[in-house]
């Protein structure tokens, strides 16, 4: 028993590129390759792809961009996915890496793991411009005569089963573009939906007049959005963590939200070092 241990220690030692070869975490990948493959949804401002030219944008798409220069890791944008389906398409290898992100929910967290946000995101009820009923009195959603709009896998859905069971539940498919959403309740085929303030404002600043914001005291949902990947390596949780945190307290992050022009009640930033301002 003896000399089958120091006989294995002795191989481990002569060569242990055969036990990283065992390895098959995205950790070891990644450090084998060099290239951190990524998948992500189109959806205006965190990721954009140009149809005519797919040249890409976006906020996840600058900050992942950051994140591989800090590791000297190679970016490979592989696969689009959607939210209601990403979490499979890690779990199969189809990329290492959501690195267009997403907002960390329990049922997202059962089986990927999220790092540190990189901002908080609130979320609110969304309804046609002239509807009243819900303006002083979210719980009257709560009722069969209201139709709930949402994407497959999407929030929408799971505000819906938690917070408003009786409603009824109209969802689009997966990879369809969120804005089909806001469409179908600014046309009165839904009700409600429940979105960020930053995407319901630009949908009103091509629609404007269609759709409203019901901006209650405390919002539906405070999400913290964060990049995501498979949960079977802490060394590549602590390595996105590590570069994320000097991008957020560096002011990186920050300098990109401003960038893309977005509101500041809707992208709420981690708490600064002291010493700086979120205007720096």
């Amino acid at each position: 028993m003896r000399s089958n241990l120091l006989t294995f220690l002795c191989l481990l030692f002569i060569f242990p590129h055969l036990v990283m070869a065992a390895d098959n975490s995205v950790y070891n990948h990644v450090l084998q390759s060099g290239v951190l493959r990524c998948g992500y949804v189109n959806y205006e401002p965190w990721f954009m792809r140009d149809p005519n030219t797919n040249k890409l944008s976006g906020i996840f798409y600058e900050l992942t961009e950051l994140i591989g220069k800090k590791l000297s890791l190679k970016i490979e944008w592989t696969q689009e996915t959607g939210f209601g389906t990403f979490v499979p398409d890690l779990q199969n290898n189809k990329f290492d890496m959501m690195c267009s992100g997403g907002w960390e929910t329990p049922s997202y967290a059962k089986n990927s793991r999220f790092s540190q946000p990189a901002f908080y995101m609130p979320v609110y009820a969304v309804v046609p411009a002239d509807d009243m009923r819900f303006d002083k009195n979210l719980s009257l959603i709560n009722t069969p005569d209201v139709k709930i709009v949402t994407l497959d896998g999407d929030i929408a859905g799971m505000i819906h089963d938690e917070d408003f069971p009786k409603a009824k539940l109209s969802s689009l498919q997966n990879m369809t573009d969120f804005t089909q959403v806001m469409t179908e309740v600014a046309t009165h085929k839904a009700d409600v939906t429940f979105a960020d303030l930053d995407a319901v404002q630009r949908f009103i600043a091509h629609n404007p007049g269609t759709v409203k914001i019901i901006k209650t005291k405390i919002p539906v949902r405070l999400y913290p959005t964060s990049l995501i990947y498979r949960n079977d390596s802490p060394e590549f949780d602590n390595m996105i963590n590590s570069a994320l945190r000097e991008l957020i307290f560096s002011g990186q992050v920050q300098k990109i939200l401003q960038k893309y022009k977005t509101d500041p009640t809707s992208y709420l930033p981690i708490a600064q070092p002291i010493g700086r301002s979120q205007k720096d």
